[in-house]
């Protein structure tokens, strides 16, 4: 089997037999600075509305292929608004459940460093990090 994060809006209830490990990542303050406390809460969340159907989507296309296991960080809530320190403890979880591909489904117009540190522990463990290109602008990393 072959596990692969899901960094995004969260995933849909018809995931939960191909899903190892489900998690939510809330930034516990409204100002991002190092050492922020992220609110953490397992499990599953049906999304079901609007933009924030992206992440069922994509596990869609992923499960397509009976070898995948999914790792599910949700990182959007009520918005495609995330923060880096969010996306960061998402990917450092993601890689100590065992990702060995993370898609993480946020670009950002600047480096965060807080995130790029997050990428380069998520390299060191062998983890391939996929993300997206912004808007507008250059790729980050």
């Amino acid at each position: 089997m072959i596990r692969v994060a899901l960094i995004d809006a969260g995933i849909a209830e018809r995931h939960a037999s191909r899903v190892v490990a489900a998690r939510a990542f809330r930034l516990g303050s409204a100002v991002e600075t190092p050492g922020s406390e992220i609110a953490v809460t397992d499990g599953i969340v049906e999304v079901t509305r609007g933009a924030l159907t992206h992440g069922p989507a994509l596990a869609d296309v992923l499960l397509a292929d009976a070898r995948i296991e999914l790792i599910a960080a949700r990182v959007f809530f009520d918005s495609l608004a995330t923060s880096a320190a969010q996306l960061a403890a998402a990917l450092d979880w993601a890689a100590s459940q065992g990702a060995v591909l993370a898609n993480v489904s946020a670009g950002l117009r600047e480096q965060r460093e807080v995130l790029g540190e997050a990428v380069q522990r998520a390299l060191a463990r062998g983890v391939l990090v996929i993300a997206a290109a912004p808007a507008r602008g250059g790729a980050v990393y």
